[in-house]
C-alpha cells in the first residue's frame, strides 16, 4: 500500500518536472525512505524516468509533462527532425 506522504512528490511534479530524491525530500518535507519509495513507485508506473544512471544524486524527469510543454515549440520540431534523420 502507498501512504499519502509517499504520493506528495507526485503533487510537486508540475512545478518541478526534473527533480532529485534530495530535492523532493526538501520540497515535500519527506524523509529519505519515503521519498525513495515514492520515486520507485512513480518510476514503476511510468510517470518518472531516471535521467542519469548514477548511484548518488539521481535525477528523474516527469517525461509526459515535459513532452507536452514542448508541443508547438522549436524543441518539438528539433526532436522530430532527429527522429526522422535516425530512421533514414
Amino acid at each position: 500500500s502507498v501512504s499519502v506522504s509517499a504520493l506528495r512528490p507526485l503533487e510537486l511534479l508540475p512545478c518541478h518536472p526534473v527533480v532529485t530524491v534530495a530535492g523532493a525530500m526538501k520540497l515535500a518535507g519527506a524523509c529519505e525512505p519515503t521519498a525513495t519509495r515514492a520515486f520507485a513507485i512513480l518510476e514503476d508506473v511510468g510517470i518518472l524516468a531516471e535521467t542519469a544512471c548514477r548511484k548518488r544524486d539521481r535525477s528523474f524527469a516527469y517525461q509526459a509533462y515535459l513532452v507536452q510543454l514542448r508541443v508547438g515549440t522549436d524543441l518539438e520540431a528539433a526532436r522530430d527532425d532527429v527522429g526522422h534523420s535516425e530512421s533514414a
